[in-house]
């Protein structure tokens, strides 16, 4: 289902099933709760993208919405630590989790000393993957390189023949569909 505009937090949290102590607006279509049980959630549109249990582990879900407002809604609120950095980002039309480390060399260049960050993990995202201190748990690093070099050649034959149909329906005089982006499938957000 897609919506367009802004949604009330009521309408928001109206599927929700946790049991909620509180909860509070935090961006365009995003609310921030907070469950009885202690975990803390993200929530865009009708989707979780990030629950924070009270175990310390935090499970990332796009609902299948592999859109940009989703990825930079996960970027916004995936709690990153000083001595790490958590990000989501897309590659050939496929979702990746990195995780950084700052490095252990120091490089000397003229404009001074820099230390560049090393990259502990680099794993495709699956919805309700979780990391745990700061690492993806190895039950969710399930693609073989061969699996995922075959999902980045069928999302670039879906991307050729999506520009072709967009150009056809455009010289027939038909509209070209609207809404998302080329190359990221899932809906409206």
């Amino acid at each position: 289902m897609s919506y367009r505009g802004h949604r009330t937090k009521g309408d928001i949290l109206s599927g929700v099933t946790d049991e909620m102590v509180s909860s509070k607006k935090i961006a365009n279509n995003t609310v921030e709760y907070f469950t009885a049980s202690g975990d803390r959630v993200i929530r865009l549109h009708d989707t979780n993208i990030i629950r924070y249990k009270k175990n310390g582990r935090i499970v990332l879900n796009s609902g299948g919405w592999r859109t940009s407002t989703t990825r930079d809604r996960i970027n916004s609120f995936l709690k990153s630590t000083d001595d790490s950095h958590i990000g989501v980002y897309r590659a050939g039309g496929v979702w990746f989790l990195s995780i950084t480390v700052p490095g252990d060399v120091v490089v000397h260049n003229e404009w001074g000393d820099y230390t560049p960050p090393k990259t502990v993990q680099n794993v495709p995202f699956i919805d309700g993957m979780e990391l745990y201190h700061n690492r993806v748990m190895k039950k969710w690093v399930t693609k073989s390189d061969r699996e995922l070099m075959e999902e980045l050649r069928t999302q670039k034959r879906l991307d050729r023949y999506m520009v072709h149909v967009k150009k056809l329906l455009t010289t027939k005089g038909v509209p070209a569909p609207s809404g998302g982006h080329q190359g990221e499938t899932g809906g409206l957000r």
